[in-house]
């Protein structure tokens, strides 16, 4: 079992194909949506879909993409916060977030972000084994192996390495 994880997800027709895709294959994705795609008009119901009718996991990566390594105690938590309630908001429910991706690697080596982190009752930091950028489809089949996690997210060049990738 391996992982697909889409980061960002604030590109309606990008993230269309992806779940399209998906489905296809009867993959399940997990999402990295920013708090500001949640409230895209044209994409929260297909978040609500995604989770409510297809089974994805919606993780937490922000409200609006900025570096939290640099913002302040309470503008992180805030952040955090924020994404995470814009999505129970959505789901109608209080969503359990299980990770939190950071905006950068030295976000995901701070202290203060695993304190945040273990305030809001997540499981971790959600990284990644593998990002597709700057490998071929080649690279990633010799990679795969159980329990890795493959990172994608809004570019075109990942929407086709990842349609190939599944195939």
């Amino acid at each position: 079992m391996i992982a697909l994880t889409l980061d960002k997800c604030d590109v309606a027709s990008v993230m269309a194909d992806y779940v399209t895709i998906a489905y296809r294959y009867d993959a399940r994705l997990t999402l990295f949506p920013t708090g500001d795609a949640l409230t895209h008009k044209k994409m929260s119901e297909n978040f609500r879909k995604c989770v409510t009718d297809l089974g994805y996991q919606i993780e937490n990566f922000t409200y609006n993409k900025k570096d939290d390594y640099k913002l302040s105690d309470g503008e992180l938590a805030l952040q955090m916060w924020r994404q995470n309630i814009t999505l129970s908001y959505l789901i109608g429910k209080d969503y359990k977030q299980h990770f939190y991706r950071p905006t950068n690697l030295y976000s995901a080596c701070d202290q203060r972000t695993h304190y945040m982190v273990n305030e809001m009752g997540l499981l971790g930091i959600g990284g990644y084994t593998y990002n597709y950028d700057g490998q071929t489809l080649d690279s990633l089949m010799k990679t795969l192996e159980n329990g890795n996690i493959y990172r994608f997210d809004m570019s075109q060049k990942s929407l086709t390495l990842f349609t190939q990738f599944i195939d």
